[in-house]
C-alpha cells in the first residue's frame, strides 16, 4: 500500500509524536503519582510496578557497582578465579542490563533514576517504530496512530488479565502496561517491532541493494534481541519461520529471491544462536528448577491470544472467498503472519518437547501481536474508502483511539493504586538502604559477604538495588545462579524461624484463610509458584498431602534448629521496621543484638552469632511457643 499523496511527511510524523507523548505520559504516571504522594518526604524510589523488576534493578545495580557478569546480588555470590559461578538468564540476556548500567555510570545516575530513564525511551520508542510498521503497510498515518494506542494500551485484554477478576468479583490484577516490565521485556520490546518493520521493508522495497541492507539491519536487530530476552527473541523467529513460509507459499514465482533475503536474516540468526547455546550449556544446576522447563508433547489450545487468532483466521478465510481479502497480497500475508504466530508459540512443545513458562507469550507477546494483526486488516480492508465513508473510519479511529486511552488510564491508576502501599514502604526503606551501601564491605578481599535479615520481604527484594550486602532470605533471590531449590528453601525456613512465624496443622482451607503475605510463604515452601498454574501447561492441583508434607518440613527444621544451622550464613544485621514488629526471640537465642540504629522509621541492628556455650544455654531454656512463634491466623 502507498501513502496517501496528500498527506506530507511532516504531517504523518505529527501523529506519531502525538501517540508517544500519550504513551509516554501514561507510562510515568506511577513515578508522578508517588512522587506527589510523598511530597518533600520523597526519598527518590522508582515506582515500580510489576515483581520481577525489583530483581532487574538488583542485577543492574550489581553491575553498575562493579561486580562482574555472573553474580548473584541477594547472596553476594559471584566469579571469582578457581570458583566460576554458573550461568543464569540475567547473565546470558545482557545487553540491557549492561546498556542500562552504563548510563548510569556515565551520567552518574542511581539505579531508580535509570530505570525511569529506561521507562521514558520504551514508550518513546516503541510509540515510534510502531506507528512506522503499520504506516509503512497501511499508509495511513491516522490508523497508525489509533493502532499504536490500541495495541499499546489494550495489552490486557487479548490475555483476559483483570477483566476476568472484575467478572468474578475479585480484586482486578492489572499490572501497569505490560509492556512496560522492566527492563525485561520492555528493553527488548521496541526492537522486537523495529525487527517486523525492517523485514517488511526487506520484502517490499524494489531496489535489491536496499533489501539486503535492510536484511543486514533486520540481523543485527535480531543479535540484539537474542542477548535482551528469551520470549522476545524466540517470538521474533517463530514470526520470521511464518512469515517466509507464507511468502514462499503464496508468491512461489519469487521464491528464490525470497529465500536469498531470508537467508541473510538466517546467518545472523545462527551467528547468534551458536554463543547463546554455548552460554547455556554453562548454566547454573538450579536454573532449569527456576525456569520451570516442563518435558511435554501436549498441545496448549486454550490461551485466550490463541482463540483471538483462531477467530481472525476464520474471519479472514471468509473475506478471502468472497474477494475483500487476497492471501496474495503482500499486506495481507503481513497481516496474517501475525495471527498464525500463536499457535506456533503456544504450540511447539508438540515438535520440540519442551514448554517453557508459556504465559510469558501469553501476556508479553501474542497479546500484543493479535492486536497488531486487527489494525492491520482494518487497514487492508478499508484502506480505498473515500468521501463521508472515508469520514466515518476516521471518526471511528478517534472512537477506538479514546476508548483506548480511556482504557489504558484506567489500568494503569488501578496498577498503582494497588501497588502504592509497596511504593511507600521502599521509599520509606531507602535510607535505611543507603546506610547500608554506606556500611559496604570490601569485597576485593575474598571474605564471605555481610548477610542482613530484612523481616519485611517488600524490603528484603527492594534493598540489592542500592545496598551491596547480600540477604538472609529474600523472594526473588532463587532466580540467580547459585541458589538451589534446596538452599533457597533451607534459608526460607531459616527466616521463618527468626521471624518468630509458625504454621500448624495446614491445610487446603487453612491456607486460604492467611493473610497474603503468609500465603505467600506457605506458598513457597510448596515449591516457587506450585500454586500458580498460569506458569506451566502441565500444572496439577495441590494434593493434602504436599500440604502435610510441608508443615512437617518446617516443624522438623525448628526442632532441630542448632548454632551450625545459625550459623549457615552468619548474620551480620537486622532490618525491621516500625509498622511491621516481628518477635525476634528465636533470633536472640543463637544473636547478640546491639541497642539499633534508628533511620526513619527502621532499626538497624548490628548483630554477632553468640559463644557457643551461651547459645547452648539459651537452647536449653524452657521458652513457651508463644513467646517465639506468631500463628498466622
Amino acid at each position: 500500500m502507498n501513502a496517501n499523496p496528500h498527506s506530507t511527511k511532516a504531517s504523518r510524523w505529527s501523529w506519531a509524536a502525538v501517540t508517544a507523548v500519550i504513551m509516554t505520559l501514561l507510562a510515568i504516571y506511577p513515578v508522578l503519582h508517588l512522587r506527589s504522594l510523598r511530597g518533600k518526604d520523597w526519598n527518590g524510589s522508582f515506582a515500580y510496578l510489576q515483581g520481577d523488576e525489583l530483581i532487574y534493578a538488583a542485577y543492574v545495580n550489581s553491575l553498575r557497582t562493579g561486580r562482574p557478569r555472573c553474580n548473584n546480588p541477594y547472596t553476594g555470590e559471584q566469579d571469582r578465579p578457581g570458583a566460576r559461578l554458573g550461568e543464569s538468564a540475567y547473565s546470558i540476556q545482557i545487553v540491557p542490563a549492561y546498556s542500562i548500567a552504563l548510563i548510569a555510570r556515565v551520567f552518574r545516575l542511581s539505579t531508580s533514576a535509570a530505570f525511569a530513564v529506561l521507562m521514558i525511551f520504551v514508550a518513546l520508542s516503541t510509540s515510534l517504530i510502531l506507528f512506522w510498521l503499520i504506516l509503512s503497510i497501511t499508509g495511513d498515518a491516522r490508523l497508525a496512530a489509533a493502532g499504536v494506542l490500541f495495541v499499546l494500551c489494550l495489552g490486557s485484554v487479548p490475555t483476559l488479565w483483570g477483566l476476568l477478576q472484575i467478572l468474578r468479583g475479585l480484586p482486578a490484577d492489572f499490572s501497569h502496561l505490560r509492556f512496560l516490565r522492566r527492563y525485561a521485556p520492555s528493553a527488548a520490546f521496541p526492537f522486537f517491532f523495529a525487527f517486523c518493520a525492517l523485514v517488511w521493508q526487506v520484502v517490499t522495497t524494489s531496489s535489491r541493494r536496499r533489501s539486503y541492507i535492510f536484511s543486514l539491519m533486520a540481523g543485527a536487530v535480531f543479535v540484539i534481541l537474542v542477548f535482551s530476552y528469551f520470549y522476545s527473541w524466540t517470538a521474533a523467529l517463530a514470526w520470521v519461520i511464518c512469515l517466509a513460509l507464507l511468502w514462499v507459499l503464496a508468491k512461489p514465482n519469487e521464491w528464490r529471491h525470497n529465500l536469498k533475503l531470508f537467508g541473510v536474516i538466517a546467518v545472523f540468526v545462527v551467528a547468534a544462536l551458536l554463543p547463546y547455546a554455548w552460554l547455556l550449556t554453562k548454566r547454573a544446576r538450579n536454573q532449569i528448577e527456576v525456569t520451570m522447563l516442563a518435558r511435554t508433547h501436549a498441545p496448549d489450545l486454550v490461551r485466550v491470544p490463541q482463540l483471538v487468532s483462531f477467530v481472525l483466521l476464520a474471519l479472514l478465510i471468509v473475506l478471502n472467498r468472497k474477494g475483500l481479502f487476497s492471501f496474495r497480497e503482500k499486506a495481507s500475508l503481513f497481516a496474517t503472519s501475525f495471527v498464525v504466530l500463536p499457535f506456533v508459540l503456544f504450540n511447539q512443545q508438540i515438535v520440540t518437547g519442551l514448554s517453557l513458562q508459556p504465559t510469558h507469550y501469553e501476556v508479553f507477546g501474542a497479546n500484543y501481536c493479535v492486536l497488531l494483526a486487527v489494525v492491520l486488516i482494518a487497514g487492508i480492508l478499508w484502506s480505498n474508502l473515500t468521501g463521508p465513508k472515508k469520514i466515518i473510519f476516521n471518526f471511528g479511529l478517534i472512537l477506538i483511539a479514546g476508548l483506548s486511552v480511556a482504557w489504558g488510564t484506567f489500568e494503569v491508576a488501578r496498577s498503582t493504586e494497588k501497588f502504592t502501599p509497596a511504593f511507600i514502604t521502599r521509599d520509606e526503606a531507602t535510607p535505611a538502604a543507603r546506610r547500608l551501601a554506606e556500611l559496604r564491605e570490601d569485597s576485593s578481599n575474598g571474605s564471605a559477604p555481610l548477610v542482613i535479615l530484612a523481616t519485611d520481604p517488600v524490603v528484603a527484594d527492594y534493598l540489592p538495588t542500592i545496598a551491596p550486602q547480600a540477604l538472609l532470605w529474600a523472594p526473588h533471590m532463587y532466580g540467580f545462579a547459585g541458589t538451589t531449590p534446596s538452599e533457597d528453601r533451607r534459608r526460607l525456613l531459616s527466616f521463618l524461624y527468626y521471624s518468630g512465624i509458625r504454621f500448624a496443622g495446614m491445610t487446603a482451607q487453612q491456607f486460604e484463610k492467611l493473610d497474603p503475605q503468609r500465603k505467600y510463604y506457605f506458598s513457597s515452601l510448596l515449591g516457587r509458584n506450585r500454586i500458580d498454574r498460569s506458569q506451566s501447561n502441565t500444572w496439577t492441583p495441590v494434593t493434602a498431602t504436599e500440604f502435610e508434607n510441608a508443615q512437617r518440613a518446617y516443624s522438623d527444621f525448628m526442632s532441630v534448629f542448632d548454632r551450625e544451622m545459625a550459623s549457615r550464613p552468619i548474620l551480620s544485621y537486622v532490618l525491621m521496621s516500625d509498622d511491621q514488629p516481628v518477635d525476634l526471640a528465636n533470633l536472640d537465642r543463637w544473636y547478640e543484638r546491639d541497642k539499633g540504629e534508628r533511620i526513619g522509621k527502621y532499626v538497624l541492628y548490628r548483630v554477632s552469632l553468640r559463644p557457643r556455650l551461651v547459645a547452648r544455654e539459651w537452647k536449653s531454656l524452657s521458652v513457651p511457643d508463644s513467646v517465639f512463634f506468631v500463628t498466622p491466623w
